[in-house]
């Protein structure tokens, strides 16, 4: 008797009352919760106040009180007023309702990529609802959008009617979009889950340059800095949209013995075989466009190296992991080589 009282009147931030147990349940995944505390038949201004969710503690709290990032289920929202001599009432009062989010598609981490090289891509889905079924969409493939009107869902599984989570779909050159919706208990995902791809099967191409070597067969004295310029063009001239450059595998390797006549066989190991270069990739270049991509590469301390002839070779690396084999006879000479005399 004369101990502090709090009253609730909770409500969600629409102003609308969460859901009660019995009644539908509601699916936002925040609720807000206003109250007065009143001592003595009266609002007490010096009263404090504690709430409780669920099984959690009692924390100090102030109205309004919101709660974020709530779970399916049955909750409990518990708030009682706090005396001046800190005693608190001994009957909380309490406010129980039902989260029930509509039924969500997910894809099970890690997300595929956004580029490929590889026509058949894997897509392993998930659901925040236990059960459910899975409809899925493959639009027809818009070169440069992604976009285009998707064509009526598929079940995945016979019918939808048990869960399959994981299947197939093969993709055409340039972009593509797969959409996928969950369904449980009479419901659908209210927006699909997407993801936009885009398969690219253009080996971008690699040029060399170096202001410091001058052209190709010169020679470099080994003491200074020897640097050189790589631009690789990841253009498509058929028109399909370039992933993009992001890197160059970089060899060099002494060829002098090949050089002096001798037979290929005996070439010395590269002194550096393939490293993926990408630190300052820029295309700050007037002469850059929205598919070429340069790089500044220096040898770095060659002091040491033995005098004699080394080409640099360096293929540009696109993000759909596309990039030319130096070592293959067709690619064995050319803009993506460079040779000088150390």
């Amino acid at each position: 008797r004369g101990r502090p009282r709090g009253k609730t009147s909770p409500m969600t931030d629409d102003a609308r009352m969460p859901g009660h147990v019995i009644e539908t349940p509601t699916d936002q995944s925040h609720a807000t919760f206003r109250w007065t505390v009143s001592f003595g038949g009266a609002a007490c201004a010096a009263c404090a106040s504690e709430c409780k969710l669920d099984q959690g503690a009692w924390v100090s709290c102030t109205s309004p009180f919101r709660y974020d990032d709530l779970e399916d289920g049955e909750h409990n929202f518990r708030v009682r007023g706090i005396g001046g001599d800190a005693t608190a009432d001994p009957t909380p009062d309490r406010y129980t309702w039902t989260i029930r989010k509509k039924p969500e598609a997910r894809f099970v981490s890690p997300r595929p990529p956004a580029n490929t090289n590889v026509a058949t891509r894997e897509f392993r889905l998930t659901s925040n609802r236990a059960g459910a079924t899975f409809e899925w969409s493959l639009n027809a493939n818009v070169t440069g959008g992604g976009t285009h009107p998707f064509p009526v869902f598929a079940s995945l599984g016979r019918d939808g009617s048990f869960p399959i989570t994981a299947l197939n779909v093969t993709g055409e050159r340039g972009y593509n979009t797969f959409l996928a919706r969950a369904r449980a208990d009479a419901e659908s995902s209210p927006t699909p889950l997407r993801h936009v791809w885009n398969y690219d099967l253009r080996v971008p191409t690699t040029s060399i340059s170096s202001a410091v070597a001058g052209w190709n067969n010169s020679r470099v004295k080994k003491d200074g800095n020897v640097t050189f310029v790589l631009v690789g063009d990841d253009a498509d001239p058929e028109g399909f949209p370039p992933s993009g450059v992001v890197g160059f595998r970089v060899r060099l390797t002494n060829v002098t013995v090949l050089t002096n006549g001798a037979n290929a066989s005996s070439v010395a190991a590269p002194l550096f075989d393939y490293r993926f270069a990408a630190d300052g990739l820029t295309d700050d270049s007037p002469k850059m466009n929205s598919h070429t991509r340069r790089l500044t590469f220096s040898l770095g301390d060659v002091s040491n190296v033995t005098n004699g002839a080394y080409v640099l070779s360096a293929a540009a690396v696109d993000a759909a992991g596309n990039y030319a084999d130096p070592d293959a006879s067709a690619n064995r000479f050319g803009a993506n080589h460079y040779h000088v005399f150390l």
